[in-house]
């Protein structure tokens, strides 16, 4: 096999393309090809210490959890028991958990998903029963 030097192209055997890249960006060789000619390729004496990353699994994220919650759910909001379009569904959480972003959240404090629309009521009440109880007798003197 012939040795392959630094910022060149190889034709890579089994993509068939010339993709593959061997080269230094700031004094640190990189590699994109992981096909089985360049995996021996970097196993070879040159880089006789590489050994390529195990992928880490992903990690849930945000969306995933407010899309399971929301199948959970059949699309309607706890608050207000209409559907929720999936582009205005919000996530609610609970904010004393975690650092209060739901970005950051352990995935626990989750508490169902909700309106925007519903979401925005109980964080500017800042979750407190009695500001919302007073809210409602407020709006019920008013009828």
């Amino acid at each position: 096999m012939a040795e392959m030097s630094p910022k060149r192209r190889c034709k890579c055997v089994i993509h068939g393309t010339d993709e593959s890249w061997h080269g230094r960006s700031s004094g640190v060789t990189y590699h994109r090809c992981s096909c089985g000619l360049c995996l021996k390729y970097m196993a070879s004496y040159k880089y006789s210490n590489y050994v390529p990353r195990e992928r880490k699994p992903r990690k849930e994220t945000v969306v995933d959890r407010r899309h399971k919650l929301w199948e959970a759910q059949d699309g309607i909001c706890l608050l207000c028991h209409l559907p929720i379009p999936w582009e205005d569904a919000c996530l609610d959480h609970d904010h004393l958990c975690c650092d209060g972003q739901a970005k950051n959240a352990c995935g626990s404090c989750d508490r169902g998903v909700l309106h925007r629309h519903c979401n925005s009521i109980l964080g500017h009440a800042h979750d407190d029963v009695k500001l919302l109880a007073q809210a409602i007798e407020y709006l019920e003197s008013l009828s």
